[in-house]
């Protein structure tokens, strides 16, 4: 991904947007679906990034297909985070950094088992600054 985007960068002299670097990704995925011999990715991911249309968020499913998401949950037991995440939908656009990053903590703990004690790290990008959080400071 880092080299599609030094060259998009290099031959358009502008940053590469989210939409098209997804478009990318998705369709070096899709490859090995078509051709004999070779097997599938498999996988699917989130992708969050800032271009200047603003933030994106994307799910690449294992078919190779992606969608554009305003709140997304993937993996084991990540239904009722995403359970979780339409329910407070409409209260995610007016909230501010410490809201999304709280709701963000009560849609993993209701994905763990009782027994489980959440380990969290947050990191959050503010167009190029990069912040981590650990534990301590959440």
């Amino acid at each position: 991904m880092r080299t599609e985007c030094i060259n998009h960068q290099y031959a358009f002299e502008k940053p590469m947007p989210v939409i098209r670097l997804m478009d990318h990704i998705s369709n070096k995925c899709q490859v090995p679906t078509q051709r004999y011999g070779r097997r599938p990715f498999g996988v699917g991911f989130l992708m969050a990034g800032y271009d200047e249309k603003g933030t994106h968020l994307y799910q690449l499913c294992p078919s190779a297909n992606y969608y554009s998401c305003k709140s997304m949950a993937i993996g084991a037991r990540s239904q009722s985070a995403r359970t979780y995440l339409e329910k407070n939908l409409d209260k995610l656009p007016d909230s501010n950094q410490d809201e999304l990053i709280k709701h963000c903590m009560r849609a993993l703990r209701d994905t763990l088992p009782n027994e489980v004690e959440l380990t969290i790290k947050v990191n959050v990008q503010k167009k190029k600054f990069f912040f981590c959080y650990c534990q301590n400071t959440i």
